[in-house]
């Protein structure tokens, strides 16, 4: 028998037996959430039996009504394909659509089906491959991890196949070549597919047959990669040392199998390229543009395959196009090694950015970055400095402007996500560690009072943390697809449950603050530049949604609520100014007001002092510039900063 489901027992047929004895004597009472794994199993069997009739294809998944018309013969009622907590159908997995059985990865790892919406507790039924039916569990395993370490251990294989064939390669100029040849090194052939895409992995053509030893950089050259998407935009590639990445937007090219951090500097010197060669065919002057798009439209054709935004792919930022350069001549040039071209237009975590210079060459500096600011009780602000490789420094500055103390941070693994202010004004700190989040209170000495370790929780990643006047903390996790986990904690930072939110499709979790009341407000940023921000009670549950839409060049960037229980929202463009909108519950904008600072300054956060003004952080070459905004727009105060030494 082909099935891979196995869901009926003797023990599961006496326990349907018991349940309806027990119904029938009136002792139990109707549970929705019950009834719908039970509806949920019934599906799964059914499923079951379409395979062994189909030759051991699954049945198709896409549209959803193809599923339920492809099943019907195989259920007693059309109920069956409804969950009776939520009267709505049940959403198959669109990745399984009519797959062979022999290439379905891991059943614990596939999806089957799960609800469309969650329940009233929050919670969702989902069935998996293996017949495994779960109300509100924890997917078994996360399909990204899984499908990063299923590529490490077939690149494993790759490699127990070069000893045997005189440490050359394989067939790598098909996947059907390269499965073929590697069969023999793997226990089954799923292991050749991707369990988050159901694509089989795609080789690298370039390095058939090759000695291995004659590639210089096993650490960047790739050995394969996915060949298409993970349904939430990412990517895995594994590189010949038996590494494999996740990349959350755009892969390194096959052919040079440079990392993507080169791969950003080689497509900037690409540009510098467009820029000379526009200059040649045009008078030697570069391009007039008031902005970065009319550059960019400038040098596409001077650009192979440079189709939409030019942006760099580690970042997935737009480069940006030294403003100086517009209508000036090649004469006017007097050392092409001193006049920067092409940079990148955000800072990394660790403070590096790479910057092209006219004449090619590359500098890639690593800065002081501010990082973070938060508002005391007093209006006195918190300002964190961090550095690649470098302890970060605690700056506290007065109410006025003026810098009280500069403390040095106790050494720390991680860098620092965020920081917030508790209700007594001590700084407490997020930072991130392999999906680890630690929780550090710090003293204003810099020296850290106590630190809790949260995790690790494969697959997400802390975004930000906050607290409310409760003085229990909430820890904000990202998924990468579209879903959001907030984390209840004690007073004493333990662990006491989490809320999953979303899925929100082609948007990232991007902020979370506290009102007053300890209610919640859940800021979700699109790729297309919409946000939606949603209400969550004190225990973390959704009570209410509102969407925007897309602003033109504007990306909502973080959220605050101020004293007054009013949400606020910060927007930031390619030329690096700050928006804010001030937002009803209802959804209404009630004010938006845009902060421009004088200079080469791009935002980096706000927060919302006791008096309901705005502290706006910008960084740039000069360093920090923290401006105070009144809820007019007016700039109350403006203080520049130079980087710690």
């Amino acid at each position: 028998m082909r099935s891979f489901i196995r869901l009926f027992s003797v023990a599961g047929i006496i326990g349907i037996f018991c349940a309806l004895a027990f119904a029938f004597n009136g002792a139990v009472a109707f549970d929705p959430d019950a009834a719908c794994v039970g509806n949920a199993k019934l599906l799964v069997r059914a499923i079951q039996q379409y395979e062994e009739a189909n030759d051991g294809f699954l049945p198709p998944t896409v549209p959803s009504n193809a599923f339920r018309k492809a099943l019907s013969p195989y259920v007693s009622s059309e109920k069956i394909f409804v969950c009776p907590a939520t009267h709505s159908y049940y959403a198959p997995n669109p990745a399984i659509s009519g797959i062979f059985r022999d290439y379905a990865p891991n059943g614990s790892a596939t999806v089957l089906f799960q609800d469309a919406v969650p329940h009233s507790d929050g919670k969702s039924t989902v069935a998996y491959a293996d017949g495994l039916v779960l109300h509100g569990g924890q997917r078994p395993v996360n399909l990204e991890v899984s499908c990063v370490r299923q590529s490490r251990q077939l690149a494993l294989a790759v490699m127990n196949y070069t000893l045997d064939y005189d440490e050359r390669f394989p067939p790598m100029k098909s996947a059907a070549a390269f499965e073929a040849a590697m069969y023999p090194y793997v226990s089954s052939r799923s292991e050749f597919i991707c369990p988050a895409t159901l694509a089989h992995y795609k080789p690298n053509p370039a390095l058939q047959g090759k000695f291995i030893f004659d590639v210089q950089d096993p650490g960047s050259t790739i050995l394969f990669s996915d060949s298409q998407k993970h349904p939430n935009g990412s990517s895995i590639v594994t590189y010949v040392s038996g590494n494999a990445r996740l990349y959350r937007h755009a892969m390194p090219p096959m052919e040079t199998g440079l990392p993507l951090a080169q791969t950003c500097v080689a497509s900037e010197t690409k540009l510098v390229g467009a820029l000379l060669q526009y200059a040649q065919v045009n008078d030697e002057t570069f391009p007039i543009f008031t902005n970065q798009t009319q550059a960019a439209t400038a040098l596409r054709p001077y650009l192979e395959g440079a189709a939409g935004p030019l942006k760099c792919p580690y970042t997935f930022t737009d480069y940006t196009i030294n403003p100086g350069l517009s209508g000036l001549t090649l004469g006017a040039i007097a050392d092409p090694s001193t006049l920067w071209a092409i940079k990148d237009n955000t800072i990394d975590r660790d403070g590096a950015i790479n910057i092209i210079m006219m004449n090619g060459r590359v500098v890639a500096p690593d800065y002081w970055l501010p990082s973070n600011l938060s508002v005391l009780s007093d209006n006195r602000v918190r300002l964190i400095w961090s550095k690649n490789a470098s302890p970060s420094q605690l700056w506290t500055i007065s109410a006025n402007g003026a810098v009280e103390t500069q403390a040095t941070l106790a050494n720390d693994a991680g860098p620092i996500v965020s920081s917030f202010v508790d209700p007594l004004d001590r700084l407490i700190l997020l930072r991130n560690e392999g999906n680890s989040a630690r929780l550090q209170t710090v003293n204003q000495d810099g020296s850290i009072a106590r630190a809790v370790d949260n995790g690790p929780y494969d697959g997400w990643d802390p975004v930000r943390a906050v607290m409310g006047s409760n003085k229990q903390p909430h820890i904000l996790w990202d998924h990468s697809d579209g879903v959001a986990a907030d984390w209840n904690m004690t007073t004493g930072v333990n662990y006491i449950g989490d809320s999953r939110l979303g899925p929100v499709t082609a948007a990232r979790a991007a902020g979370i603050a506290v009102a007053p009341d300890n209610t919640q407000r859940l800021l979700w940023t699109g790729l297309n530049g919409s946000a939606q921000i949603w209400t969550l009670g004190v225990n973390s549950q959704f009570v209410s949604a509102t969407s925007f839409n897309p602003v033109q060049a504007w990306t909502p960037y973080s959220i605050a609520v101020g004293p007054d229980g009013i949400t606020h929202m910060l927007r930031v463009n390619t030329f690096h100014h700050a928006r804010i909108w001030t937002v009803s519950d209802a959804g209404a904008v009630i004010s938006d007001i845009t902060v421009v600072p004088k200079g080469d300054w791009q935002p980096v956060n706000f927060a919302i002092g006791p008096d309901n003004n705005y502290r706006v952080l910008f960084y740039g070459p000069a360093g920090a510039l923290v401006e105070i905004v009144n809820a007019a727009g007016t700039v109350l105060s403006a203080h520049v900063y130079a980087a710690p030494q």
